[in-house]
């Protein structure tokens, strides 16, 4: 992915409020705003722990504590190929290293990071990389002559360009389109678009029937993911089936963020490793992360870097809305994962790129 995605011939994203990103998928956010997670940052984390012979025995905050004890299987979640994470002494020499080999694997002149300077001698740093592109296995369409009206959780709304596949040629997608949930009455549904590249997983879509977490969004669609394979070749045309069929609607905002995160504030507090250096003071946490969505696929890229001081045509089918036209959960997701590698609740249409007659 070279310069940031660019969604050709679409203007630019709506004028709002900024996306904002977390650094652990059980953090509580505003849900009326857009926000970023991928585990991107806790890969890093893990990594200068590690090199720290480990977690530490005690830890100064809280933020700090979940993502020490954080489980997860990063080889199954992170798209193959696609990351990869240092962790060192914080020197300039390890710095330039890190970052001339992100070029090189992003295929660009320049790397995506910036430099952690320790404070104190022994000072460590990580530096974690994401840069995944996912293509639709079918291309869907792009609604050049109507808007999608979302609606977003403060009120407002919003007419916005989107994509998506209606009447009788939702049947043409029916190996491509994978319904998890469907509750009319209840107000939730889920899909999940397959992709080309199944090292790289499927763009999983959720509206929630409330409010709801990321960590709390990622155990339902677990049990809805787990739970397809046993409903294929059911209630083929029903309100049930688990596949697209002919008559049903999806409609989904094209989107297009950016975010920053700084966790640094939140993870102050001493750490202590049993080991000579104790206290570990963390002395920067960012976070910067690109996705857009569109008719044709999804692409993200994450860059993360922290440190830390020491000392311191079907049967009659019963036809279904799959409209994501209020916030939402979107996430890139490998199959048979626990975790997704990238996530965002689509709270408002800071992301969403506005319609234009």
């Amino acid at each position: 992915m070279k310069a940031f995605i660019g969604i050709l011939g679409l203007s630019g994203v709506l004028a709002g409020a900024e996306v904002l990103s977390i650094a652990h998928p059980e953090e509580d956010f505003d849900v009326r705003r857009t926000v970023v997670w991928t585990p991107t940052f806790q890969a890093g984390w893990d990594a200068m722990n590690e090199g720290l012979g480990g977690p530490p025995k005690e830890s100064g905050s809280e933020l700090g504590k979940r993502l020490d004890t954080f489980r997860w299987e990063p080889e199954k979640v992170m798209p193959q190929g696609r990351w990869k994470v240092w962790s060192g002494e914080a020197t300039r020499d390890f710095f330039l290293k890190v970052n001339g080999e992100a070029a090189d694997f992003l295929g660009e002149d320049r790397g995506p990071f910036r430099e952690v300077e320790g404070a104190r001698p022994g000072a460590v740093a990580f530096y974690s990389l994401l840069d995944a592109q996912v293509a639709f296995v079918k291309p869907f369409y792009r609604s050049r002559k109507v808007p999608l009206e979302f609606k977003s959780m403060a009120g407002t709304e919003d007419r916005v360009s989107f994509f998506g596949v209606v009447g009788e040629d939702s049947g043409d997608y029916r190996d491509e389109v994978r319904v998890l949930a469907w509750r009319r009455k209840a107000g939730f549904h889920a899909v999940e678009l397959r992709c080309r590249q199944e090292e790289f997983g499927s763009v999983v879509l959720y509206q929630p029937p409330g409010r709801q977490g990321f960590a709390a969004a990622c155990r339902w669609l677990r049990v809805w993911r787990k739970g397809w394979h046993a409903a294929v070749g059911e209630n083929a045309g029903l309100h049930s089936d688990p596949a697209l069929h002919s008559g049903d609607r999806l409609q989904v905002p094209y989107l297009k963020l950016s975010a920053q995160g700084d966790f640094k504030e939140a993870l102050q507090g001493g750490r202590f490793y049993g080991r000579p250096g104790d206290p570990y003071v963390v002395n920067a946490a960012r976070q910067r992360v690109e996705f857009a969505l569109h008719e044709r696929g999804a692409e993200v890229r994450a860059a993360a870097e922290g440190g830390m001081d020491p000392f311191g045509a079907a049967p009659r089918t019963v036809p279904r809305d799959l409209v994501y036209d209020r916030p939402f959960f979107v996430f890139l997701w490998r199959d048979g994962a626990e975790w997704p590698y990238f996530g965002a609740w689509v709270g408002d249409s800071a992301a969403m790129v506005e319609f234009e007659d």
